[in-house]
């Protein structure tokens, strides 16, 4: 008998020491808690979480600068979004001089704006386009895309720069630093910011470029909202010198922001 309560005993604590995967823990370290700088978001769904898609459809460009004839564009677009923060895009890279076609498929966590996957291709100057890469590579893609839960959205729209959300004022602030002994006295740092009406404001992003990174100009272009979550992107634009001068490169970057924790 008392060989069977002793065993008893021992499993009632094997059972009761052993995590759940339902737990979401409080502390910061933890694998489920994600953190870009001191906003803390735990990854708790918010609404229902929507079902997978069969299959996904090239996605439309998203115009996210003005391009003159002198600037080489880096085109931009936007897959989907998941139900917990991630986001989906394709990019076709600016081409200088290889004649090359460039094609990358990016997923980012906007949570920590962290690359989770990213596939690469250049067609070495043979002629492909953003439909041929696609077809010939679907179902890789497709597998990464559901992997990651990602929903394609019907449509995106670029979003001002002030903007409502749930009775609450928002609006993006940005500024840059020019470094007047650099020889083209182009852009040293950068800020984004993120301002609430109500619950009052959070850096979003900030950097710093070295004299050879060549930004000459910085710009935000807009907001993407996610269908989910009380999130969104911001899109900004970069202007970077052409390797031996014009025609220079327009470039675009992306900072998630939650709209509702992380304010100071």
């Amino acid at each position: 008998m008392k060989n069977i309560t002793l065993t008893a005993f021992l499993i009632s604590c094997i059972f009761a020491c052993t995590p759940s995967d339902k737990v979401v823990s409080s502390d910061p370290s933890s694998e489920n808690v994600r953190r870009k700088s001191n906003e803390l978001i735990e990854t708790v769904p918010e609404s229902k979480e929507p079902d997978l898609p069969k299959d996904y459809s090239l996605p439309n460009k998203l115009k996210y600068t003005k391009v003159n004839g002198s600037n080489i564009p880096t085109h931009f677009y936007p897959i989907g979004w998941s139900f917990d923060g991630n986001f989906a895009f394709i990019r076709e890279p600016a081409d200088e001089a290889c004649g090359c076609y460039f094609f990358d498929l990016v997923i980012m966590d906007m949570l920590n704006d962290k690359v989770i996957w990213e596939w690469n291709y250049n067609d070495e100057g043979e002629g492909a386009t953003r439909s041929t890469v696609w077809g010939n590579n679907y179902t890789l893609l497709k597998n990464r895309l559901l992997e990651n839960k990602i929903i394609p959205s019907e449509g995106f729209t670029l979003e001002p720069l002030t903007f409502a959300h749930k009775n609450n004022q928002y609006a993006i602030k940005y500024s840059t630093q020019k470094n007047a002994d650099w020889d083209f006295g182009n852009i040293e740092k950068f800020k984004i910011e993120l301002t609430s009406s109500d619950l009052g404001r959070k850096t979003l992003t900030s950097g710093t470029y070295d004299e050879f990174d060549m930004r000459l100009e910085f710009n935000v272009s807009g907001v993407l909202k996610s269908p989910f979550e009380d999130r969104v992107i911001v899109v900004y634009s970069e202007l970077i010198r052409g390797y031996e001068g014009p025609p220079n490169i327009t470039n675009f970057g992306l900072s998630g922001g939650h709209l509702r924790t992380g304010f100071n």
